[in-house]
């Protein structure tokens, strides 16, 4: 077997055949890139103007807006909201209905009629025992435990109607 040694050449620059229209080429960038004729933006407007129409209308809706600041008509929404933000969130109206409501919703209301609920119901209660004590006196029972319950039975009604019709 011979020995013998292979030597390789490695090299980093561009192929000769290539290397001329590479300068030429980085030549001519070099001188379009130093002359700042490379990109040249448009300057001038990219939207559609306002017609006449438009701009009169923006302007009596600017005038309309200039005459409320001049007024202090801007501030009544803000003095309403920011009163009603420190009132708990109701207005004088609604806080008024709460007031109103308030022992209502409690409950302790329950259990309290007026005095002419009470006269009615009380002129109720007699008419109907008078006419338990009449129906059970014809048949010879009145006093008897059968009275007792028909009254019982009747009063109750009486009562137990009147007092739902009242908390209704």
């Amino acid at each position: 077997m011979s020995g013998g040694t292979k030597e390789t050449k490695q090299t980093s620059d561009p192929w000769a055949a290539a290397q001329p229209a590479l300068k030429t080429g980085l030549s001519s960038a070099e001188s379009l890139f130093g002359s700042g004729d490379l990109f040249k933006p448009y300057t001038g407007s990219t939207v559609v103007p306002f017609s006449p129409q438009t701009q009169t209308g923006m302007g009596a809706v600017e005038g309309q807006a200039q005459g409320a600041l001049a007024s202090g008509a801007l501030n009544r929404p803000m003095d309403f909201f920011g009163n009603l933000f420190e009132s708990g969130g109701m207005s004088p109206d609604q806080q008024g209905v709460a007031d109103q409501w308030r022992t209502t919703a409690s409950g302790s209301e329950l259990n309290q009629f007026s005095p002419e609920f009470e006269n009615v119901l009380s002129r109720s209660l007699g008419d109907a025992r008078t006419g338990v004590d009449l129906s059970v006196s014809g048949a010879g029972r009145y006093g008897s435990g059968q009275h007792t319950d028909v009254l019982a039975d009747r009063l109750g009604r009486v009562s137990s109607e009147a007092r739902l019709g009242e908390y209704g």
